[in-house]
């Protein structure tokens, strides 16, 4: 293959292809061209190039397993991912990933932490169950042998549905450029008959569609890359990435119908993988499957200092978050010595109520935990008093001693909650529950939060009670705009 010579600034030829090699006069820097290694073969199976997802040739490869060397490459991605996945983020949430990397902790705490982060602009991540102790790796090729081969079915769906779409298409431009031939032939048929090429064509385009998802997902699926709890589909939140693999799935020129939206890609993804058992070809007996990870705007990561030895997990629920939140993981960090009194712990929730904990436990939200774990009571010991009843109609059961103490065990809990209820709702709602533990909480990465609403709603910035950005004034909010020109932006 030849290139078209360009010539220089010094007026010199080069070749046009930036990646062909020029030979070196130095003595030294002939021997270095002479010893540099071939870059080894890309799989059969990658149709597509891999630069704009940030993988190099050989972790595209299924077959790349050394240890030592994946994790170095997986170092070097989670560290490309905390750069290039966040460069659209706010300053806020570019500031806590910027701290997770300048924290002066070992790499591979920097990158344990990295890899736990939700997914952000271009890559979606899902968790994964490894119940067999299956490494990276091997996880990694069978997911990506798994992907390339729903690809070639999905391609081959996609090629079958592309004809009649183009039939469908040219029937309805065939309408559009020629009006009266188009009346003539519907003057035979019925009034419903002249939206038919219409429907027809939309129903062809939805498969046709839906075809090419499941093809892109495919392919994203078959650049998967699993690091230890998670596994990232990079490029898939990505629209760039996505109208790059459209581009080399449906040929150039294809200008037909817009390539499918980042939410179309990863509900196909997930209905591929999600829950599903892959198995080891050489050992039936080790498998692992995927599942969803949280919402990036319910991910809520958080560091607890607590005394030790006590187990917090379960107060820190009832101090500090709301019913609907719940702990995905409790990991409590390595400490100096046993005597130590004090511990650090890292602790990731999935925040649905949008809620933020506050810094120490308040009887706010403990009265919140207190009156639904007592109508939770409340429910359970109805439904056995309501089976009781039932069963009662029954000879064949007998019903002495059957759901007495059951009852009696739910009375107690709802009395118990009942009082104490009545205890704090005198306190006020701010004020802090005293704990063994003595837990207080910081946020470590939040993607949007305000401390002054304590929700995920709105930012500080966006905080209507944060007040006046020139005087700080909070109820001056509405004076903004008597601000001379030359002072707005200025905080005090």
């Amino acid at each position: 293959m030849t290139f078209e010579k360009k010539p220089t600034r010094n007026g010199k030829n080069r070749s046009s292809n930036p990646a062909t090699p020029q030979p070196s006069k130095s003595k030294r820097g002939r021997k270095n061209q002479k010893t540099t290694k071939k870059p080894e073969p890309k799989s059969d199976e990658n149709e597509f190039p891999t630069e704009w997802i940030g993988l190099s040739p050989k972790s595209v490869d299924p077959n790349f397993s050394d240890p030592h060397e994946n994790h170095q490459d997986n170092m070097s991605y989670l560290l490309r991912q905390a750069m290039v996945g966040y460069e659209d983020a706010s300053y806020f949430t570019q500031n806590q990933v910027k701290q997770i990397v300048t924290q002066g902790a070992s790499k591979e705490t920097v990158c344990s932490e990295l890899n736990d982060l939700p997914h952000n602009s271009i890559t979606y991540k899902m968790d994964v169950s490894n119940v067999s102790g299956m490494s990276d790796y091997e996880m990694t090729a069978i997911l990506r042998r798994f992907g390339w081969q729903s690809y070639k079915e999905a391609k081959l769906r996609w090629e079958e549905l592309r004809p009649d779409y183009v039939k469908a298409f040219g029937r309805l431009s065939l309408g559009k450029e020629h009006p009266e031939k188009r009346n003539r032939e519907m003057l035979s048929e019925d009034n419903e008959s002249e939206s038919r090429p219409r429907r027809l064509q939309n129903d062809t385009r939805e498969e046709l569609k839906k075809a090419a998802a499941e093809a892109i997902s495919s392919v994203l699926i078959g650049n998967a890359r699993v690091i230890g709890s998670k596994v990232h589909f990079s490029g898939a939140l990505e629209t760039s990435c996505i109208k790059t693999i459209y581009a080399s799935l449906s040929g150039e020129g294809t200008n037909d119908y817009l390539p499918p939206e980042t939410g179309q890609i990863t509900e196909s993804i997930i209905q591929l993988v999600h829950e599903q058992q892959f198995v080891d070809p050489q050992d039936e007996s080790r498998h692992f499957s995927l599942r969803k990870s949280p919402k990036s705007e319910n991910f809520l990561w958080v560091v607890v200092l607590h005394r030790r030895p006590f187990p917090p997990k379960m107060s820190f629920k009832d101090l500090h978050l709301q019913p609907v939140d719940s702990i995905t993981s409790w990991e409590e960090l390595p400490h100096q010595d046993d005597k130590t009194e004090f511990c650090y712990s890292n602790v990731q929730i999935n925040l649905v109520s949008g809620k933020i904990p506050p810094k120490r436990g308040t009887v706010e939200v403990y009265l919140t935990n207190l009156k639904y774990n007592k109508e939770d009571y409340r429910d359970y010991r109805i439904s056995i008093e309501e089976f009781e009843e039932f069963v009662s109609a029954s000879s064949v059961i007998p019903r002495e001693g059957l759901f007495e103490f059951a009852i009696a065990h739910a009375a107690a809990h709802e009395k118990w909650y009942e009082k104490c209820i009545k205890k704090y709702s005198s306190y006020a709602p701010k004020s802090i529950v005293p704990d063994e533990a003595e837990m207080s909480c910081s946020i470590k990465f939040c993607a949007k939060y305000c401390s002054i609403c304590y929700t995920t709603d709105h930012s500080l910035v966006e905080c209507k009670l944060r007040g006046c950005s020139n005087c700080g004034d909070k109820k001056g909010k509405e004076r903004e705009e008597s601000v001379p020109d030359d002072l707005k932006g200025y905080t005090r």
